[in-house]
């Protein structure tokens, strides 16, 4: 599919959104197995926002870069690794969104970005983190991934989730709810994984809860019979229902992203 057509599809989702009267912006926040559903909490509850307040892009086209340094000549690298070598996650990186024109007055969107040596993002905006942010944002969730055991599939899942949530920028938040970092969780879903007002900015910790969450999500999906695009729905609705449009965004843009990030990181296990 050609960026035009990708870019014009979003725009049919966008205007489909904003005639949606209970939907009308929010990252996405999430139920638990660990907690009542956040659809029950009226300030919090889940809304689509994706690509209303801010642009998310699609693209798969690799962007091209000179050779590792050392290499002598970049004929020298089997076909396509050049890039891989130089930033094996170079046609991962978000683009930054846009800003939020509301702000509600229990959001972390005017929470100061504390410098504590630890990689952040350049504002609470989706995707405004410079690439070696966004790259520690996915190897810390690579990490946390193998840590608990995820296939490959799962990994290239959460990766896809934290992308369209938070563009892998770890201070990212949302303007309408409590959301916040790479999974873009509510209060009360990131303190049912741990989440508090003393970690709730530390990246592994967000990577951990993430890939926890998303387990969980798996298991629930599984037990009910339910495919792959149901872990996504459950994240951004809290149940299954699609009652805030969760299943449609996980069908027409976090799906299709997953098998984009498989892909990719496939190549990389098999260099």
């Amino acid at each position: 599919m050609t960026r035009f057509k990708r870019i014009l599809s979003a725009s049919m989702l966008i205007a489909a959104l904003v005639a949606l009267p209970a939907c009308t912006s929010t990252h996405v926040t999430s139920g638990s197995l660990k907690s009542t559903a956040d659809a029950t909490v009226q300030d919090d509850k889940p809304k689509m926002e994706l690509g209303v307040e801010l642009e998310i892009q699609f693209s798969t086209k690799p962007k091209v870069l000179k050779p590792v340094e050392g290499s002598n000549d970049e004929a020298d690298l089997p076909q396509g690794s050049a890039t891989i070598a130089a930033d094996p996650y170079v046609e991962l990186y978000a683009v930054k969104g846009h800003p939020y024109q509301t702000i509600a007055s229990h959001s972390h969107y005017h929470t100061p970005i504390v410098d504590n040596g630890e990689p952040r993002g350049n504002s609470r905006i989706w995707g405004d983190a410079t690439n070696n942010v966004q790259r520690a944002s996915i190897e810390a969730i690579r990490g946390a991934a193998k840590k608990a055991g995820m296939t490959l599939d799962q990994e290239a899942m959460v990766l896809a989730i934290a992308y369209v949530e938070s563009g892998f920028n770890p201070d990212a938040a949302a303007g309408t709810t409590s959301a916040q970092g790479l999974g873009q969780f509510i209060r009360k879903t990131g303190e049912a994984y741990g989440l508090t007002d003393a970690n709730r900015w530390d990246l592994n910790e967000q990577a951990r809860a993430l890939v926890e969450h998303t387990m969980d999500n798996y298991e629930a999906a599984h037990s009910a019979g339910l495919g792959a695009e149901y872990v996504y729905a459950r994240h951004h609705d809290g149940s299954f229902t699609n009652e805030y449009g969760g299943l449609d965004l996980a069908v027409d843009h976090v799906v299709p992203k997953s098998v984009e990030i498989r892909r990719i990181l496939a190549n990389l296990e098999s260099i």
